[in-house]
């Protein structure tokens, strides 16, 4: 059953650091920094059977070493977040689409969590393997509300890091505008870049229907959050015409694979001092004709 969530009486963890732990959170007393990466091609597929020589990795344009490598599909948990606020009234079945062909994509040790924008976020009870009752969730939501975007997905990403799988992810499906949030595109951001939660974004309604200056302008803002949250924490971001089913099934299915299939790199800061400060991470492919895509730094 759907549940109200108030932002106010949301308690937020300590700001993570770099290293992670078993609670998936970036740590600063660990001194290898893990960077999860996804790569893919030109058709947008993923990209597997890659080495550890296939890669460099910088820490603020320093080449750093590489100690740990690794590639495997692991089960995830995937909190899903769709925007059933008033602005995605003539959307909301449409988006619906795209839950579904994502969720087709899932393998039977996945776990889901289903949460809503709205005046106020609200969110399916824990995560689940149980598909069929997390779309019986789906169909009911009804479209309708201010667009408190920012506070949901700002919620989400504090409870899909403690979720059971290591790989840990959100998807968004919004046409990504907001006017009914309590924190900030900039607090959002600075989260999102900090917990070890990949965010997968698919703009949809963007450019379509009404041609008022300032529904453009709010619908180009969207379009920058979606796709600045998603480059931060490694993640990918689509926009979807929801005429095209095959479309809508192409996407899915990337997203789908781009959170399975993922290399692990670790490495050993060249700079072992603590400071508590931003450091950009830039991982680089040997190879042509490929997209790398990684969280953009850490806190250490």
């Amino acid at each position: 059953m759907l549940r109200a969530l108030v932002l106010l009486a949301l308690t937020v963890p300590a700001i993570p650091l770099c290293g992670q732990s078993r609670d998936g959170v970036f740590h600063a007393e660990s001194s290898l920094v893990l960077v999860p990466v996804t790569v893919t091609g030109r058709n947008g597929a993923t990209l597997q059977g890659l080495t550890q020589e296939d890669f460099s990795v910088f820490e603020d344009k320093i080449p750093q070493p590489i100690v740990s490598f690794g590639a495997q599909d692991a089960p995830c948990s995937v909190g899903i977040v769709l925007d059933a606020s008033g602005s995605m009234l003539r959307l909301l079945n449409r988006s619906r689409i795209i839950v579904d062909r994502f969720l087709r994509e899932a393998d039977p040790q996945d776990r889901f969590s289903l949460w809503t924008v709205s005046t106020r976020p609200a969110g399916y009870e824990g995560f689940t393997s149980d598909l069929t009752a997390l779309w019986k969730q789906v169909m009911r939501v009804k479209a309708g509300g201010y667009t408190a975007l920012i506070d949901t997905v700002y919620l989400s990403v504090n409870r899909v890091r403690s979720a059971r799988n290591s790989r840990r992810a959100l998807l968004v499906i919004s046409d990504g505008m907001d006017n009914h949030s309590r924190y900030t595109a900039g607090e959002l951001l600075r989260v999102a870049a900090e917990f070890d939660v990949q965010i997968y974004t698919v703009a949809v309604g963007t450019g379509v229907g009404s041609a008022k200056a300032v529904w453009s302008q709010e619908e180009r803002r969207g379009r920058w959050l979606l796709e600045e949250i998603a480059g931060k924490t490694g993640g990918m971001s689509y926009a979807l015409d929801l005429d095209s089913d095959e479309e809508i099934s192409l996407v899915a299915a990337k997203i789908g694979q781009a959170i399975r299939n993922q290399y692990l790199i670790g490495y050993q800061p060249r700079d072992t001092s603590s400071s508590d400060r931003w450091r950009t991470i830039q991982v680089k492919l040997h190879l042509p004709h490929a997209t790398v895509n990684a969280r953009s730094g850490c806190y250490r």
